[in-house]
């Protein structure tokens, strides 16, 4: 916690640090205006604040900023199964609050528009769909190109996990030691496919992707993420041979159960991504 010298906080030197504080946390109002909507709970309204006072002084902002913003995690879950109101979840780990949101339309309405992404971690957390059922990983591809739509909105992301996650008990990843791969006719695990939506991010300056067990870490063929991940960080490479390039192409589109995608293609960054890992093995 960075405290002020007294001289720097004007008034606020009166009070004992400890009152300060409790004083900064009630500043969260501004940062999520519309209060927490719980997903066992109705829609809670909070009328909005103020975070005026951020720019009283360079010596309050330090302190008040750095109170508010540290350990600040905004975790977005995508799930594959489908529920008619269920988008994504959006939890805040610090302080803790749950949305579960519709649409993006809803998120905008919560404020996640204004959300300090440059200060947050964001870890999007892919919770695995059943390998017995190819449409859970049809829509977990679908709701992360929406998730990359949204914070494709924002001017940086500080810092991107994505976290692959078992989906209760009864689905995970790999089984048996050997990773997920739903739909046949692609030369994809599910993994890959959760994975590639968010090849299409930008301003992003940092990202990794990690597991959850040591057995799922160990079933993974680690190329395409990657290759992916240089990607989104580079944001730049010449296009493949074309020829390969639209064989890869072709197996993507039957993914996308929208053509609504904005900027890139669903599909093209993708295909690019698959060709550039798989010709990289090729030569070594």
């Amino acid at each position: 916690m960075v405290l002020q010298s007294s001289s720097a906080l004007g008034v606020f030197a009166k009070l004992p640090p400890e009152i300060r504080l409790n004083i900064w946390e009630h500043l969260w109002d501004d940062l999520f205006p519309f209060g927490v909507r719980n997903f066992k709970l109705p829609k809670l309204y909070i009328g909005r604040t103020t975070l005026a006072i951020l720019r009283a002084s360079r010596q309050l902002y330090e302190e008040i900023s750095h109170h508010l913003y540290a350990n600040l995690t905004l975790e977005i879950h995508i799930s594959p199964r489908y529920f008619a109101k269920d988008w994504a979840l959006f939890i805040c780990k610090n302080p803790h609050a749950v949305w579960r949101i519709e649409s993006e339309k809803e998120a905008v309405w919560y404020g996640f528009l204004d959300f300090p992404y440059y200060k947050a971690k964001i870890e999007i957390v892919l919770h695995a769909p059943s390998p017995d059922d190819p449409a859970q990983v049809h829509l977990v591809w679908h709701r992360a190109h929406k998730i990359v739509d949204f914070l494709n909105q924002m001017p940086v992301l500080r810092a991107v996990t994505i976290r692959l996650h078992p989906f209760g008990v009864e689905n995970d990843w790999c089984r048996n030691g050997r990773a997920n791969r739903s739909i046949p006719y692609m030369d994809l695990r599910d993994y890959d496919i959760a994975f590639l939506p968010f090849t299409r991010l930008r301003n992003v300056e940092k990202i990794e992707a990690v597991t959850h067990s040591r057995e799922l870490d160990e079933a993974i063929n680690w190329r395409i993420i990657k290759h992916g991940r240089e990607y989104i960080l580079r944001r730049h490479w010449i296009l493949p041979d074309i020829p390969k390039y639209e064989k890869v192409a072709r197996s993507l589109p039957s993914l996308s159960r929208s053509s609504e995608a904005t900027g890139e293609d669903q599909t093209e960054i993708a295909s690019a991504v698959v060709l550039e890992a798989n010709s990289a093995q090729r030569q070594r």
